[in-house]
């Protein structure tokens, strides 16, 4: 029995957080639960869990930190077109956390998470703010790069750069092969 996504993000996001949120369904953080029902939500597609997952791996938090693990879960969700996965790929591109160091695709992550109808809605500037501080590191051709990666992926094309992750390509952060944007059966491939 697969059960409720959702409920178990929620449940594994109350036991990860505590009482510090005002939605906490537990009074105490348990990290072994939280990952229990997390992965149960994130293995079936749920990108709230994935992000919360790959959060787990990136802390180390019930389970032995590893960046290569926590880029693989944001990626799932990022792919589905989630703006805040979107961001923490921008984050881990630029910085080499679990994948090898690209500014480019950096841009281009964090370009598709400022023009997000979330980051809109929420006022999130952050993406928009690392991406213009990004901006000023890369040349214009980088840039043109970055702005041809994020339009092809709004566009539902296939992104066309050589993955270079930590331990293996983007392709095997997919269990199964390759990506599809969600609701585009276009396949998403950063080769």
């Amino acid at each position: 029995m697969l059960g409720n996504s959702q409920a178990q993000f929620e449940i594994g996001g109350s036991y990860l957080i505590g009482e510090k949120h005002y939605k906490s369904l537990v009074k105490r953080r348990d990290y072994a639960k939280a990952f229990e029902w997390l992965q149960k939500s994130a293995e079936q597609g749920n990108p709230g869990g994935q992000i919360m997952l790959a959060a787990m791996y990136s802390d180390g938090n019930a389970v032995p930190k590893d960046e290569r693990k926590s880029f693989e879960w944001e990626l799932k969700a990022a792919v589905q077109g989630n703006s805040v996965a979107q961001e923490n790929l921008g984050y881990k591109y630029a910085n080499g956390r679990g994948v090898e160091k690209d500014l480019v695709l950096a841009y281009g992550w964090y370009n598709l998470a400022a023009a997000s109808k979330f980051a809109e809605d929420m006022k999130n500037w952050a993406p928009k703010v690392w991406r213009d501080e990004l901006e000023k590191r890369l040349t214009d051709l980088q840039i043109s790069e970055g702005q041809r990666l994020s339009s092809a992926w709004k566009n539902g094309q296939i992104l066309v750069r050589e993955a270079r992750g930590v331990g293996g390509s983007a392709e095997s952060a997919i269990s199964g092969g390759a990506l599809r944007k969600k609701g585009s059966g276009t396949l998403f491939l950063i080769n």
